[in-house]
């Protein structure tokens, strides 16, 4: 589920998907647009109260913009959390490094010219292979 800019989900309004999620074993997750650091807080808190896992993406969802990492400063994220929002095979090491992401999601940043490429892709997986730094990151591509 995807919350707007500026107004994180309504617990209310998100907590019988989270329920009827949960009775059918699956994992719910909340892409959270980070546009400032409270409407970061208040969407993380929403997503522990759900039991709900955490997409960090940019200020606009499916834009391509990159995350602004000032607006995490500070926060406790969760251990699972998915990174998004304006990555590519540029800045996706460092983005890692800083996050320690479980995974990282991407669809512009491997366009050439419009259109997904394999070989913007294998620099893309070539720059997250490289940003590994942990042993316990082995399993994670």
């Amino acid at each position: 589920l995807h919350g707007r800019s500026g107004r994180p989900f309504e617990h209310g309004a998100v907590a019988p998907i989270a329920e009827t999620a949960r009775r059918s074993g699956l994992a719910l997750w909340l892409a959270l647009e980070v546009s400032d650091a409270r409407s970061v807080r208040e969407g993380l808190a929403i997503a522990e109260s759900l039991g709900a896992r955490v997409v960090l993406d940019g200020a606009r969802s499916g834009s391509g913009r990159t995350l602004d990492p000032t607006h995490l400063r500070g926060l406790l994220l969760p251990h699972d959390v998915v990174l998004a929002g304006g990555l590519h095979p540029t800045n996706v090491r460092a983005a890692a490094a800083i996050f320690e992401p479980a995974m990282v999601d991407v669809a512009t940043g491997i366009e050439e010219h419009g259109a997904p490429t394999r070989a913007a892709m294998a620099r893309f997986l070539e720059a997250v292979r490289e940003g590994r730094t942990s042993p316990l990151d082995e399993g994670r591509a």
